[in-house]
């Protein structure tokens, strides 16, 4: 896994240990919506459920992530990387 990251200061030279004091899940999600805003990439992610005859179909919101534009933009490019490099 590849790390994105917009805190580069002009007095750094790497990052700063990445550290999980809590276990945080992974999420899977079937579906997003993204909005890009002034400064801001705004990700609402869901998962659609199985319905059963008679029920209306659901999609329920697991994930909601604000990314810094540099940051967004690097993870789409980590994306892309690693999608040409699986062809």
């Amino acid at each position: 896994m590849q790390e994105t990251s917009t805190s580069r200061g002009p007095h750094e030279h790497r990052e700063p240990q990445l550290t999980e004091p809590t276990v945080v899940q992974d999420v899977f999600i079937t579906g997003a919506a993204v909005e890009v805003a002034d400064g801001y990439v705004r990700v609402v992610g869901w998962t659609q459920l199985p319905t059963v005859s008679g029920q209306m179909p659901e999609r329920r919101i697991s994930t909601r992530n604000v990314y810094p534009n540099a940051v967004f933009e690097d993870m789409v490019a980590q994306w892309r990387r690693g999608k040409s490099s699986r062809k």
